[in-house]
């Protein structure tokens, strides 16, 4: 069965343009994981170390709002999609690694710098307890636990957000080592190891899982399978073993959270998931909706949303009187965070992007470009 655009039809010396239904689903995924942190997650009952927040019936308890994790799983599917067409788009393993520095580096730079001058002005704990030394891990991608170890220090992430770049940096690691080994085969290798890892980490005990976790991206291997899996739909159409392990993928992401209290919600959530990103392959015309204005803008600017949202957002929402306006004081702090990430978009990614890999690559850093018929 061809994708409903017959994508590997085009010719790849054909015009570009930016395949903006990931910006959509970007923007789709940064709102999950901001109304999870802003109703639920620093509420009474949302499992976070201080009930900074209110909790705000029929929000907070929302099955949607109450499971925003899933918004990280989304993302780490268009990761494993847009990785996948960035791979097969750079010569080298430093190409690739420069590309991928252009694109996240400069943002967190500033945005872990203004998130700790912030936070510590506003003085709320947790957040406030930060200061210079937590921007060795945070700058580095990588968990605290291994500088504290190697250097002795006692560093922390500027912002608790920041733990699913060290799994996207392991997931690049793996994915750009097993590409440039055997592009021709990287599909079926890539979901071979990446299956070998879950099932390791699932059939684990409690401490065997923690080393895991801290050494591979296993736990969320579902998901990066399913993006570099419909990567490949997209492409070429699907095929039976497309299909296939598009499916195992989905039935490992289901059994991530089957220990889960509310593991039923999840697997609605996780399906919801898989069935949006078939639509956009087989069917993208029925969710053409999904490619306005508004959605695109915030999701190009999602990474920065993402990494200034919880720290700052919740300290400032923590001052303001707990009352019925709540609501409204949450979704006024989402809109300023939108903005202020659209101006870190403007002027730090893209100019920051053209410095490092050129300018002819700069304005497409913050989406994947996709063949076009001429």
């Amino acid at each position: 069965m061809k994708p409903a655009d017959d994508i590997a039809a085009r010719p790849e010396a054909a015009r570009s343009e930016r395949l903006t239904i990931l910006d959509s689903f970007r923007a789709i995924a940064a709102l999950l994981v901001i109304l999870y942190h802003y109703f639920h997650r620093w509420a009474p009952g949302g499992g976070a170390p201080a009930d900074l927040l209110p909790f705000v019936p029929f929000v907070s308890d929302n099955a949607l709002v109450s499971t925003g994790r899933i918004g990280v799983d989304m993302f780490f599917v268009i990761s494993g999609f847009v990785i996948f067409f960035t791979l097969t788009r750079t010569k080298t393993v430093w190409d690739f690694a420069v590309a991928r520095f252009a694109r996240l580096f400069p943002a967190m730079l500033v945005c872990a710098l203004l998130t700790l001058v912030i936070a510590r002005i506003l003085g709320v704990a947790p957040f406030s307890d930060v200061s210079a030394v937590d921007l060795i891990p945070s700058l580095l991608f990588t968990q605290p636990a291994i500088i504290n170890k190697i250097t002795g220090l006692d560093t922390h992430y500027v912002s608790g957000v920041y733990w699913s770049l060290f799994v996207e940096i392991k997931f690049y690691t793996v994915a750009a080592l097993l590409y440039y080994a055997w592009p021709r085969h990287f599909l079926r290798n890539f979901a071979a190891v990446s299956g070998a890892l879950f099932v390791a980490w699932f059939f684990s005990d409690v401490d065997a899982r923690k080393v895991i976790e801290l050494l591979t991206f296993a736990k969320y291997a579902p998901f990066f399978v399913a993006g570099v899996t419909l990567y490949n739909a997209y492409k070429n159409g699907f095929s039976a073993p497309t299909a296939a392990l598009l499916m195992a993928s989905y039935i490992l992401g289901v059994v991530r959270y089957i220990d889960e209290p509310n593991a039923m919600t999840f697997a609605a959530d996780v399906t919801a998931i898989f069935l949006l990103f078939l639509v956009f392959v087989m069917r993208p015309a029925w969710i053409g909706l999904l490619q306005n204005r508004m959605l695109v803008s915030i999701g190009t600017a999602s990474y920065s949303l993402y990494l200034i949202h919880e720290s700052i957002g919740i300290s400032i929402l923590s001052l303001m009187p707990r009352n019925d306006l709540f609501p409204i004081y949450a979704l006024s702090t989402i809109a300023a965070a939108i903005g202020f990430s659209l101006l870190i978009c403007r002027f730090v990614e893209i100019p920051a992007r053209r410095l490092i890999v050129g300018k002819k690559r700069a304005v497409a850093a913050l989406a994947i470009s996709v063949p076009r018929r001429p």
